[in-house]
């Protein structure tokens, strides 16, 4: 067996055994598992191959296909090797995905758009009674306007939400200072639903979003003649003349628009 077949016989050794590449298992939690179906590989490739050659060969291999669904640069030179990999293609755009949403969220601009979202739905931050309904209506709609550029869920605003606000409470807490780069001096609507006395010299300034930098357009413009809609309609026609503009946008700028909409509106 050359060295080619015996990557091969690594790859369709290690197929059977998702917990290796799944990611469903963390490995610190079923250690004993892990180097149990490390030890199964080796065996099965034979050669007299060790679980660490196959760990080590695998981690390359792998490496490698996720560059190549990123780029379609190929650097393995095995005929074959890819489409033998196939099985991989979901869990690793799965953890795309995930990575992109944990950008997402970590992002400035993204946080600012969900607190100026939430800031036009006081019963998600004051005290007064509430319905759960009413909360879960506001948390997907915002879900919904947050999701242009990558696909959010309620429950994951909801988190935010709530990690952004602890951050505002301890910053509050701290001594505070206001720059357009802090997402907490965009939250300062807190103040008054705050449980403690804010520092007597603290006075909140006010920041825009334009201080901040902005990103390049697209000129990828679509006709919308198929949409279809009553010419004597004049909001619908004003609507359907943004359109163009709309989808130049980047996916940012396109979700800044929806946020200012809402906030011209009574959102409820």
């Amino acid at each position: 067996m050359d060295k080619d077949e015996l990557t091969l016989a690594v790859v369709d050794a290690i197929e059977k055994y998702p917990l290796l590449y799944s990611g469903v298992a963390h490995f610190n939690a079923r250690r004993a598992e892990h180097m149990q179906a490390w030890n199964e590989v080796a065996a099965a490739v034979g050669q007299g191959v060790n679980a660490t050659y196959c760990k080590q060969r695998w981690n390359i291999i792998r490496r490698n296909h996720t560059k190549y669904l990123r780029t379609g640069r190929n650097t393995i030179k095995i005929p074959g090797i890819h489409e033998r990999l196939s099985f991989l293609n979901s869990w690793i755009k799965s953890n795309q995905d995930k990575e992109a949403k944990r950008s997402q969220l970590r992002s400035l601009a993204f946080n600012i758009d969900l607190v100026k979202l939430v800031e036009q739905h006081p019963w998600l931050y004051n005290d007064q009674p509430r319905s759960k309904a009413e909360d879960e209506e506001a948390w997907e709609k915002i879900a919904s306007i947050m999701s242009d550029e990558v696909s959010v869920t309620s429950e994951d605003m909801r988190t935010q939400w709530l990690s952004l606000r602890r951050i505002y409470v301890q910053f509050m807490q701290d001594s505070p200072q206001d720059s357009p780069q802090r997402i907490e001096s965009y939250m300062h609507f807190l103040i008054p639903h705050l449980k403690f006395p804010i520092k007597p010299n603290f006075v909140p300034k006010s920041v825009e979003c334009s201080d901040l930098p902005t990103e390049s357009k697209s000129a990828r413009v679509e006709g919308y003649d198929h949409l279809g809609y009553d010419p004597g309609d004049q909001d619908a026609a004003f609507l359907l003349s943004i359109l163009p503009h709309l989808k130049a946008m980047t996916g940012h700028q396109r979700r800044q628009f929806k946020v200012r909409a809402v906030t011209l509106s009574d959102f409820s």
